[in-house]
């Protein structure tokens, strides 16, 4: 086990979360999703957003300890084209937005950063990622953006019984579609900015990995739906 950084006392944040879920008036079919915080929006991101995208996931610094090492601008620009088309429905979706996807931030206007609550490597398990440009760390923001995901979001797929890992398998091949119970998080040891973030989002440390060297944190649905 690594040695951790010093105790933190979590600060959650307690402001404005309003999900919206756009949806076809007469079929019911999602179309869309954008929440509202305090301070940001978060939208699904467009082919157009390649440029920030590319300043958050291409230096180096910041990549360091999130990826572990920084991505070309083409690799950037398949991961947007990947969220892009699950928010499309392309391909295996069927034409139906599928919402475990990628998130754009948007602070004053300004891309800033991507987060995800996307599939899992197990049946009922969501596992959520965030890359904010460094220029706005310690603002509140990454907090912020977690919280909307953790306790605005995946609530509410829950209620509407969107499924996890639709069209998804585990290594044996067996389907891992089913119901959203947990949402995972994992975070380096010296990454102390995300293991702070995730304490303040009421994340729970479940263990440690030590071929990836990475801790890893636990949200349950059960606790989300009652606390």
């Amino acid at each position: 086990m690594p040695t951790l950084p010093l105790s933190h006392k979590p600060t959650p944040y307690r402001g404005l979360i309003v999900v919206n879920f756009e949806e076809d008036m007469v079929t019911g079919r999602l179309e869309s999703i954008k929440i509202k915080t305090d301070h940001l929006e978060l939208r699904p991101p467009k082919p157009e957003d390649i440029d920030a995208y590319d300043a958050i996931f291409g230096n180096a610094e910041n990549m360091a300890l999130y990826l572990g090492c920084t991505r070309t601008r083409e690799q950037t620009v398949q991961r947007l084209k990947m969220y892009v088309d699950m928010w499309s429905g392309r391909g295996k979706y069927g034409g139906i937005p599928y919402p475990y996807s990628g998130f754009a931030i948007v602070y004053k206007g300004q891309v800033i950063g991507n987060i995800v609550l996307g599939n899992g490597e197990e049946k009922g398990e969501a596992q959520i990622g965030l890359a904010l440009n460094r220029d706005f760390h310690h603002m509140g923001i990454g907090k912020e953006s977690v919280t909307a995901i953790v306790k605005g979001l995946a609530p509410e797929l829950f209620k509407r019984g969107y499924q996890v890992n639709l069209h998804e398998t585990n290594a044996s091949g067996e389907c891992i579609a089913g119901q959203l119970e947990y949402i995972k998080a994992t975070a380096s040891p010296k990454n102390t900015y995300s293991l702070h973030l995730l304490e303040d989002a009421g994340f729970l440390r479940h263990g440690y990995d030590e071929k990836t060297d990475r801790l890893d944190y636990r949200m349950t649905m059960k606790k989300l739906l009652t606390s």
